[in-house]
């Protein structure tokens, strides 16, 4: 298949691949390697750290997944009538791209709750200078809602993995 396509459709292929790939690594080594790390400190420390992490992703997260999406879609809409097997690979792309672009909206749907509760965390303990304040919630409390993000995030980062892996499948068949 991929011996059949121009030169933007494979910039659009390693785009998709490597954005998704790319932010599914990152996404998910976040929960693996430092929400274990922010559980073992201090809450004040803990909520505050996540929330600097959080304030970065944010404007982070959104356009690589989209552009990913937007890769994929692209390859979808501009394939080639002489395509082998057009309809199946259109719609692998196609899914390959609703997956990556679900990002935005899963972490809106089903993370805003989590979020919204370690970032007013997180204020709180700024408000009371940091230190060793905790908050409202207390260290078993932070460290309950830093598990929960933790599994909600290793579902993000599914998305862009199974995107990832739909669009290297299409690509390499």
């Amino acid at each position: 298949m991929s011996s059949q396509l121009d030169t933007p459709l494979r910039i659009a292929q390693v785009l998709g691949i490597t954005l998704s790939s790319f932010w599914a690594g990152a996404t998910v080594s976040i929960s693996t390697f430092l929400i274990p790390h922010l559980i073992s400190a201090p809450s004040s420390q803990a909520v505050t750290s996540w929330a600097r992490m959080f304030n970065l992703g944010k404007f982070m997260a959104p356009p690589i997944s989209l552009a990913a999406a937007t890769s994929f879609g692209y390859i979808a809409y501009s394939l080639p009538t002489s395509t082998p097997n057009r309809d199946k690979v259109f719609w692998r792309y196609v899914t390959a791209a609703v997956f990556s672009g679900a990002v935005p909206f899963y972490t809106a749907t089903f993370m805003q709750s989590t979020n919204g509760a370690l970032l007013r965390e997180a204020a709180k303990v700024a408000g009371e200078g940091g230190g060793k304040a905790v908050g409202t919630i207390g260290e078993a409390g932070v460290s309950e809602l830093l598990r929960k993000w933790s599994v909600l995030n290793n579902l993000r980062g599914s998305l862009l993995i199974v995107s990832a892996c739909i669009g290297a499948w299409t690509a390499l068949v």
